[in-house]
């Protein structure tokens, strides 16, 4: 539901991956390749390299400069991303009055500061007299009103976990750090289940300084990351990422079951491997393809339904007017004991 901001940042991390990888190889090559020795078809492309490549140093600090800030760039672009899309999903179909307190106070507390803000580069496609008439709109009690999301997302410094728990607080979506100090993308990152919040804390804020250091060109070549060093800030923010969004999955599905838009249709019995669990299922009618969501006190994501099973026979459908057991094959692995949730369809 929330996976466009996700997925760009998982793409660009990947991309990342490969940068790196490549740049390892490149390295290699130039270190060993000497005219001569190649094979004749490889000698002239190896000795341009190695003529035109940086000494080793320099390109170690050139990689570095590269990835940290190509990864903050994608935490930053993520999290606002995901917050705009939280907004639009918040706002659509209701009054700006029924919006949850802290976001329309803070939206009104940021609003003059981001309107003084309109004349910077960074928010040149913002038109300030369009910001002004759509917020005119909401607090008329339209319900077709567009916010600003930057307005919410708006900050003036690197983000560093205090200021993502700040513009998730303003956005409406309080309980960042309980939700990420025992959630399993971070307790496997880090190995252990204490002090996730203070490790995530120093980790964000240490890679921050390598970014600022990398973009004002204070680096200190003793300093530098390594590619498995640089590889392991990668998969701390895609873990961090991937449990923020599913925070926000939790939220959005909380609003759409209060507004009766979600209904709880029954839960994981039993958790096989290859992505096959069993599930007592009720008041639904699922089939292949089918998107189901399952929650449990620490996790919230979206699953495919691979494949379906009634009494031990294959189906492509199950109408489920009463409990039954169902068996189910999903695209990606389930968590155990997670109550399942499907959407009213429009």
């Amino acid at each position: 539901m929330f996976s466009l901001a996700l997925n760009r940042l998982e793409s660009g991390l990947d991309g990342m991956r490969c940068y790196l990888a490549a740049n390892v190889i490149a390295r290699d090559l130039a270190a060993v390749a000497s005219c001569g020795m190649e094979p004749d078809f490889l000698q002239f492309d190896l000795a341009s390299l190695r003529s035109a490549a940086p000494d080793a140093t320099q390109w170690r600090v050139l990689d570095h400069c590269a990835a940290v800030g190509r990864i903050y760039a994608l935490f930053e672009q993520f999290c606002e991303a995901l917050l705009a899309e939280w907004i639009a999903f918040r706002t659509d179909g209701v009054q700006f009055s029924e919006l949850p307190d802290k976001m329309r106070v803070s939206y009104a507390e940021q609003f003059p500061s981001m309107l003084s803000d309109t004349f910077k580069v960074r928010y040149a496609h913002i038109v300030a007299s369009d910001m002004i008439g759509d917020y005119h709109h909401a607090l008329s009690g339209g319900r077709n009103f567009k916010l600003t999301p930057e307005v919410l997302t708006r900050h003036n410094a690197n983000l560093r976990w205090l200021d993502v728990v700040e513009i998730f607080n303003r956005s409406g979506l309080t309980g960042l750090d309980e939700w990420i100090s025992q959630h399993p993308k971070l307790t496997l990152h880090f190995e252990t289940k204490k002090r996730i919040v203070e490790q995530t804390t120093a980790k964000l804020a240490e890679f921050v300084q390598y970014r600022n250091d990398a973009a004002h060109g204070a680096v200190v070549v003793d300093e530098i990351l390594g590619s498995e060093d640089l590889l392991d800030r990668a998969n701390f923010i895609r873990a961090l990422c991937g449990a923020i969004d599913q925070l926000v999955l939790k939220e959005s599905l909380a609003y759409l079951l209060e507004t009766g838009h979600l209904a709880q249709i029954g839960s994981v019995t039993e958790v096989f491997s290859n992505n096959v669990v069993v599930c007592i299922l009720e008041g639904a009618r699922i089939e292949r393809g089918s998107k189901l969501f399952l929650a449990t006190e620490r996790t919230c994501d979206e699953f495919t339904v691979a494949s379906l099973m009634l009494e031990n026979v294959d189906v492509e459908e199950a109408v489920l007017a009463k409990p039954r057991e169902v068996g189910i094959k999903f695209a990606e692995k389930p968590p155990a004991g997670a109550k399942v949730y499907l959407r009213a369809k429009a």
